[in-house]
């Protein structure tokens, strides 16, 4: 998930190319633990955080291996809500707050579900770790700047 500080003012070709070398090290970091790796890149940080799609849609159809990878966007409506209640985003660091991060895990669920193949009350324990990975703001795209 990229956040209100990687992509201020549109996405550059330099981003592009960190975000495809961040999808190549995912890819090599965890494709031998499992040959079926899904990548799955979040698109609905707070602050601007719609404003990289262009750029990481672009860095997924550039990368080398397009078919591994998976975009959630969170659609304009509910990031604008998040964006603006109090509750989901703390106004000073422009980050989600704990509520913000459950809100927005709550959004793409069933969308990790459909990508992993996982049924809804299958997996609460990769749910929580889901959650805690939110929490922490360790999803794909947090390196991007690397």
């Amino acid at each position: 998930m990229i956040g209100p500080n990687d992509c201020f003012g549109g996405c550059d070709d330099d981003f592009v190319e960190d975000y495809e070398g961040l999808l190549q090290k995912m890819y090599d970091t965890y494709v031998e633990l499992n040959p079926d790796i899904k990548i799955i890149n979040v698109v609905g940080g707070s602050g601007n955080g719609l404003e990289p799609l262009a750029g990481i849609q672009e860095a997924i159809e550039k990368w080398d291996y397009p078919k591994v990878t998976s975009l959630i966007v969170v659609d304009e409506e509910t990031w604008q809500e998040l964006n603006r209640d109090e509750e989901f985003i703390n106004p000073s660091s422009e980050h989600y707050t704990a509520k913000g991060h459950t809100a927005l895990t709550n959004y793409v669920l069933n969308d990790f579900r459909t990508i992993l193949g996982v049924e809804a009350g299958v997996c609460a324990g990769a749910v929580y770790a889901y959650q805690l990975l939110t929490s922490c703001a360790v999803l794909l795209g947090a390196l991007a700047a690397f």
